[in-house]
């Protein structure tokens, strides 16, 4: 584990997978990759991924007492779904009852809720950042493939007494169209629902705002995202 320092501020990032996508972790170096195992439909039947949680407690108390904030990023849940699974939504609440400040969701190429647990920031799903998959119309419909999410943030640290505590503060989401060429495959271009040109590249952008501002503020309503262009 790095631990890293900027602006006064130590922070480490740990990383959890739920598998590797068929691809065989070589015998012998295990140590590669953290796999927490989700091998049925409900994660608390699930054995494997019950014990599994000792071992990330483990992680995480070893480097909690050295830094400021502990990020977590996690490659989880159901490809092409906006709906966290109940592995997520276990992980997470397990993750935050340990002190993770910060939860970074990946794996379902589409954009899924950001929302607090008590102090921990979880941002299910940030989507895909530059990706050519809305040529799959069957799974990545109505430009949910081809919009993510970009998330900014405050870190406050404040030192009484002694004793040292970290908020997250200044949340904002903003949304983001992945434009490309599907004729040719080229001229791929990240544009912010907030800038106008968005209406050079997405001439119905209000409407795909509308729909996927509604996912990230499904799970807490009061989570900002950015407004769009007029």
């Amino acid at each position: 584990v790095h631990i890293l320092k900027k602006n006064n501020i130590t922070y480490t990032m740990l990383n959890y997978t739920y598998g590797t996508n068929g691809i065989k972790v070589p015998e012998g170096k295990e140590y590669l990759v953290n796999i927490w195992p989700c091998t049925g439909n409900n994660p608390d039947n699930d054995t494997k991924y019950q014990e599994y949680k000792e071992v990330v407690k483990e992680d995480i108390l070893r480097v909690r007492d050295k830094v400021d904030l502990l990020i977590v990023a996690m490659h989880w849940g159901v490809e092409y779904t906006h709906e966290p699974t109940a592995y997520e939504k276990d992980m997470a609440s397990y993750l935050a009852s340990l002190g993770v400040n910060l939860i970074i969701g990946t794996h379902p190429h589409v954009i899924q809720p950001v929302t607090w647990i008590d102090d921990t920031l979880v941002i299910y799903s940030l989507g895909n950042f530059i990706s050519a998959q809305y040529q799959n119309k069957n799974t990545c419909t109505n430009y949910k493939c081809t919009t993510e999410l970009m998330t900014s943030l405050k870190i406050e640290k404040d030192i009484k007494n002694n004793q040292t505590s970290v908020k997250i503060t200044n949340v904002e989401n903003e949304l983001l169209y992945n434009y490309y060429n599907q004729s040719t495959w080229r001229n791929f271009k990240v544009i912010p629902f907030s800038n106008p040109k968005i209406k050079e590249y997405l001439p119905n952008y209000k409407e795909v705002y509308n729909t996927y501002k509604a996912v990230v503020q499904k799970m807490d309503n009061e989570i900002t995202v950015k407004d769009a262009a007029e």
